[in-house]
């Protein structure tokens, strides 16, 4: 079955939707401040309640989970991710000690996250309980598309990519290319992470769907 990648206009993160059938699969949610531009990117590519069959979260961080459970109510679908991040969505905590006092991240969370509007965002954040475990191989068959979730921890303790077998690879945050490709400076575990880009290059993926930053071809980053 061949399925495409639609990547989203909506801002600050990237959420994709992968065409499954005569459905589709979203993967990533934004933040409530996007709500109103999601909403419309996707009704615009013909996503609407009845077509969205399973939405998936690369990692709990908030602009990736941020809308889940208005999409999951409005679209009558259930949720998906790692849980090993599941207590971060549950609680709500975005802050919580995920084992990195790097200074990269003490300067993330102590710059964006003291800004007014995303203070409010956090405090606002609708927690749920994830309503499918994701674990590594886990076939998104059943749901139209011909791809396998990957885990990929570092960023986070639950980062997973979706594997698509043509080539591609939503890859959540654990790469970016907001300037160029890079691997994610924000991180949990460092070792994990070597270990997750080892396990991504191993696969001989084509294009990258990154967290944030327009795609790219995994050549520019692995060479």
């Amino acid at each position: 079955m061949a399925n495409e990648i639609v990547p989203l206009k909506t801002g600050m993160v990237n959420c994709y939707l992968i065409k499954a059938g005569d459905g589709f699969i979203l993967v990533d949610t934004g933040i409530s401040l996007s709500r109103a531009v999601l909403d419309r990117e996707l009704e615009k590519n013909g996503c609407v309640p009845g077509k969205l069959k399973l939405i998936i979260m690369t990692h709990g961080d908030i602009d990736h989970s941020g809308n889940a459970l208005y999409l999951s109510r409005k679209f009558s679908v259930k949720t998906a991710m790692n849980m090993n991040d599941a207590p971060m969505v549950e609680s709500g905590k975005m802050l919580m000690d995920r084992g990195s006092k790097s200074l990269t991240r003490k300067i993330f969370q102590f710059s964006l996250f003291r800004l007014p509007k995303f203070k409010k965002v956090i405090d606002g954040f609708e927690r749920f309980i994830p309503d499918v475990r994701l674990e590594d191989g886990f076939s998104l068959a059943d749901y139209g598309v011909d791809a396998k979730i990957v885990l990929i921890p570092g960023h986070t303790p639950g980062s997973l990519g979706v594997h698509m077998a043509d080539g591609d690879f939503i890859a959540g945050d654990t790469l970016n290319n907001n300037k160029k490709p890079v691997i994610s400076p924000i991180v949990h575990n460092a070792a994990q992470l070597k270990d997750s880009i080892e396990k991504i290059k191993a696969l001989g993926i084509k294009t990258v769907y990154p967290g944030h930053g327009r795609p790219f071809q995994a050549g520019e980053l692995f060479k």
